[in-house]
C-alpha cells in the first residue's frame, strides 16, 4: 500500500514540476511580447503579440489548479518564482528578435508578478499599446 502512495506522491510532484515549468515558460513569452510592444513601436502587426499574450495568460491560468488550489497557493507560488531570472531571459530574447541592443530594454522588470497574472492589468496594457483596438475583453474569462 505504501508503494502506491509513494508512486502517487511522486506523480503529483512530477505534475507540479511540469506545471511550474509551463508557468515560467508562459511568463517568459508574455514578457517578450510585452517588451516588444513597448520598445518596438514601429512594428505594425501587433495582433500576433496580442494573441500570444492572451494564449500565455490562458496557459498560466490552466496550470494553477494543477499545482494547488486557491488564491493562497497562487500567492505562495508567486513568492517563490524568480521573476528576475525569467525577465532576463525574456529581455535577451526580445533583443534578439527585434535586433535592438540589449540596453534598450530595462535591466529590471518594470512589472510585478501580480500584474503579470492580473487580467485587468494585461487588458489595460493591450489597450494602451493600441493592440487591436477592436479586441473584446469579455470574449475570454480568466479565473484569477
Amino acid at each position: 500500500m505504501s508503494y502506491v502512495i509513494d508512486a502517487l506522491n511522486d506523480l503529483e510532484l512530477l505534475e507540479n514540476q511540469q506545471s511550474k515549468s509551463t508557468i515560467k515558460s508562459c511568463l517568459r513569452v508574455l514578457l517578450v511580447h510585452m517588451l516588444k510592444c513597448k520598445y518596438q513601436p514601429e512594428y505594425q502587426d501587433k495582433k500576433s503579440w496580442r494573441n500570444s499574450i492572451i494564449n500565455s495568460f490562458e496557459k498560466i491560468d490552466d496550470q494553477f489548479p494543477k499545482i494547488g488550489k486557491g488564491a493562497l497557493y497562487r500567492k505562495f507560488y508567486l513568492k517563490e518564482l524568480d521573476l528576475n531570472r525569467i525577465y532576463q531571459q525574456a529581455r535577451i530574447k526580445a533583443s534578439k528578435e527585434t535586433s535592438k541592443p540589449l540596453d534598450v530594454f530595462p535591466k529590471t522588470c518594470e512589472w510585478t508578478k501580480e500584474q503579470l497574472i492580473d487580467y485587468a492589468f494585461i487588458n489595460q496594457f493591450v489597450d494602451s499599446y493600441g493592440i487591436d483596438k477592436n479586441y473584446n475583453p469579455n470574449q475570454l474569462e480568466f479565473k484569477f
